[in-house]
């Protein structure tokens, strides 16, 4: 008899479902919603761009400040391949760093490096003063 083959595949790392970047993007908008609470909002905009090469999916975390008009900042994006999840490009908007993620926990992992970081923070803080300031005095 001859032997068994095992299984070659990583098991250890494949997990079901995946969590998509999309996913992840938009479960952080609405997080921040909640926690300023509506002062600055989440939103996510999708894009689909033609290459020579390819075409790539670009999901955009934005912020908006309602009492500002509207103001709108982009703060990160995610880009993958049109067929493929994974890997992903992630790129911090504000200070121009970018990552690659090749699986939903290193995607996860750079979401919270960027959200997390000190720039990140500050201009959060900036809007949420500039949001609460009476209507006269936002400049």
């Amino acid at each position: 008899m001859p032997a068994e083959i095992p299984t070659l595949w990583p098991t250890e790392e494949i997990s079901v479902p995946v969590v998509t970047p999309l996913a992840i993007l938009r479960t952080q908008a609405s997080s921040l919603s909640r926690l300023t609470r509506g002062l600055v909002e989440g939103e996510v905009v999708t894009v689909t761009t033609d290459t020579e090469r390819d075409r790539l999916v670009q999901h955009q975390l934005e912020i908006v400040a309602p009492a500002l008009g509207g103001y709108r900042r982009r703060l990160l994006s995610i880009t993958h391949a049109y067929g493929e999840v994974y890997p992903v490009t992630v790129q911090d908007e504000v200070v121009g760093a970018e990552q690659i993620a090749y699986s939903q926990d290193q995607c996860i992992e750079a979401v919270r490096g960027i959200l997390g970081s000190r720039v990140m923070l500050s201009v959060l803080q900036s809007l949420i003063a500039r949001s609460t300031d009476e209507p006269s005095s936002v400049s």
